[in-house]
């Protein structure tokens, strides 16, 4: 092979050699090969590169169906909890069935109705054979708590050492206050005026109606189912109040017990 079958200039050629030029002159067949060896590593990187996204595909494809059953199951039972705690809130705001059957109010608690059944006996200050003993029923209105408005209905029988025996009816108003109170008991001071109209003269040589004032204490138990036992003490006092010529009076000391029930 000659020296210019690489069409390498002359040795005689004045002009630069340079790289480029020495490049551009080489064989053709240098060139072929490098632009085969490109192309096979271009293929082979290429068949890399889908390889990978197709095994990258199939990991996360499997890692979604994988993981797609726990984070179904943790919402399922996060729902559940959520709808059994607030099925359970429900359940506690609604009323029990006694609620619904009506529960009873705290005893003497604002705007509630009872009525009672009470049963006396009283003996004069002055003459303690001069009695009375009566029984009959009232009821009761609470228009505040603990403090309560009362009426009373009694018939009563009086026993006298200077004149008759008598019966008569007896209606009065009273107010009470129960100023100490819990669930199983209270405690009451109370006041009420009324009339009585009797068969004949209460006291000797008195008339056949009357005022009555009283005064006094109690307490009260409950029993359960809301029943309470009422019993206590009170200063009885029986006059005309003047509406006669004659105008005796009769002071007692007067013991009462009875039965208060919701209304």
């Amino acid at each position: 092979m000659q020296p210019n079958d690489f069409n390498f200039p002359a040795r005689n050629d004045r002009r630069a050699i340079s790289p480029i030029s020495i490049c551009l002159s080489g064989s053709t067949k240098v060139i072929r090969y490098f632009i085969a060896i490109c192309s096979v590593l271009c293929l082979t990187l290429s068949g890399f590169a889908q390889d990978y996204e197709a095994s990258q595909d199939r990991s996360s494809s499997t890692s979604l169906e994988f993981v797609h059953i726990p984070v179904v199951s943790v919402i399922d039972n996060i729902e559940q909890t959520n709808v059994q705690e607030q099925s359970l809130d429900f359940e506690l705001l609604l009323p029990s069935a006694g609620m619904l059957e009506g529960t009873p109010s705290r005893f003497a608690s604002e705007d509630t109705w009872r009525w009672t059944m009470q049963f006396g006996y009283g003996i004069e200050f002055d003459d303690s054979k001069n009695k009375f003993a009566l029984g009959g029923f009232g009821f009761s209105y609470f228009p505040i708590d603990d403090f309560s408005l009362n009426v009373e209905f009694d018939g009563m029988y009086f026993e006298q050492d200077q004149a008759p025996e008598a019966g008569g009816f007896n209606f009065n108003l009273l107010l009470r206050w129960h100023y100490m109170t819990n669930e199983s008991w209270s405690a009451f001071v109370e006041m009420a005026g009324g009339i009585v109209i009797t068969t004949d003269e209460v006291p000797a040589n008195g008339a056949g109606f009357n005022f009555i004032a009283q005064a006094g204490a109690g307490i009260s138990v409950d029993l359960g189912d809301d029943v309470r036992l009422l019993t206590g003490l009170r200063w009885h006092h029986l006059s005309n109040g003047r509406t006669f010529d004659r105008n005796p009076g009769m002071d007692s000391i007067y013991g009462f017990v009875g039965l208060s029930l919701p209304f």
